[in-house]
């Protein structure tokens, strides 16, 4: 009978072992969940704060009509408080390693539309459009 029981236990541990490892893994991939911002020069602007805001994964970040969206992004100058951007992501169309597509509402236009965004792991670097942003720290 204890033979039998200590049988049982190793093959639950068997099973849930590679359960939890791919859990895991599949956590350590949610490369589009975060914070990344910087604050750059602009002849045309001055000084400029860009945030990107993501979790591709959940509805989680402030942001659109509904109170909560899948992203934002957004830039605007610090001294002046003038707004240049204000992007929310509405929609994941899908991800494929780190690359997504995503659909989006700006605010300041009026209009949907569809973009992509790329993640760099190598420098931690989410870009969208012309703007790529390190992950903040």
């Amino acid at each position: 009978m204890k033979k039998f029981l200590v049988m049982i236990v190793l093959a639950v541990a068997m099973i849930a072992a590679p359960a939890s490892f791919a859990q895991s893994s599949a956590s350590a991939k949610k490369v589009f969940k975060g914070t990344w911002e910087q604050t750059q020069s602009n002849g045309d602007y001055g000084e400029i704060y860009s945030v990107i805001s993501l979790d591709l994964y959940g509805k989680t970040v402030e942001g659109g009509e509904d109170g909560l969206c899948y992203g934002t992004i957004s830039q605007f100058n610090p001294n002046s408080g003038r707004i240049i951007t204000g992007v929310i992501i509405t929609k994941v169309k899908s991800i494929a390693g780190n690359k997504a597509v995503v659909e989006c509402y700006d605010e300041f236009q009026d209009e949907k539309f569809t973009a992509s965004l790329v993640y760099k792991p190598n420098t931690d670097t989410i870009c969208y459009e012309d703007l790529c942003i390190s992950r903040k720290k």
